[in-house]
This record gives C-alpha cells, sequence and structure tokens, in this order.
C-alpha cells in the first residue's frame, strides 16, 4: 500500500487496487522477509564472499535501472526445511 501514487487513505482508492494489494499482500511480505533474511546474511558474514558480490552488483544494476528484476538469492532448502518453512516446488 505504501507505493500507491494516490491519496495515503486506503478507503479512496480504486476497489481494484484494493483487492490487488490484498492479493499480493503475502507475496509482498514474504519477498520483503526474504530481503531481509538476506541483508542480514551478508552482514554477519554468514555467505561466501563471491555470492555477496553477487548479490551488492545485482542491487547495484537495480539501482541505476540496468537491470528489471531483482537477484533471486540462494537458500539452503535443508536448512529451510529444518527450521519448519514449507517447500513446495513450482515446476514451469
Amino acid at each position: 500500500m505504501r507505493f500507491y501514487p494516490g491519496s495515503g487513505n486506503p478507503l479512496s482508492w480504486p476497489m481494484g487496487v484494493l483487492r490487488a494489494c490484498a492479493a499480493m499482500m503475502p507475496k509482498l511480505q514474504a519477498s520483503e522477509s526474504l530481503n531481509a533474511v538476506t541483508i542480514a546474511r551478508i552482514g554477519n558474514g554468514s555467505m561466501k564472499q563471491e555470492l555477496i558480490n553477487q548479490i551488492i552488483s545485482g542491487w547495484a544494476e537495480l539501482s541505476e535501472g540496468r537491470k528489471a528484476e531483482a537477484p533471486k538469492p540462494r537458500f539452503n532448502l535443508a536448512a529451510l526445511a529444518a527450521a519448519g518453512v514449507g517447500i513446495h516446488e513450482v515446476k514451469s
């Protein structure tokens, strides 16, 4: 909701925007959570330097408008599963 350029009052927004916002909220929150984990892992040194450089380079490209998508972080699926995070493979 913080990215909608209209009024700060969601009650004045078009219904389509409210529906889209509600539908995307879980995905946005998950994405922001993963970004926070990535930032923490970079800060505490628990990632390999090569991966840190790739992620930071991707962020730099995004900030300069040279890249359309954020870099996809690499996660240890076994560690996530051990922590109780459900893992579902999506076939394309």
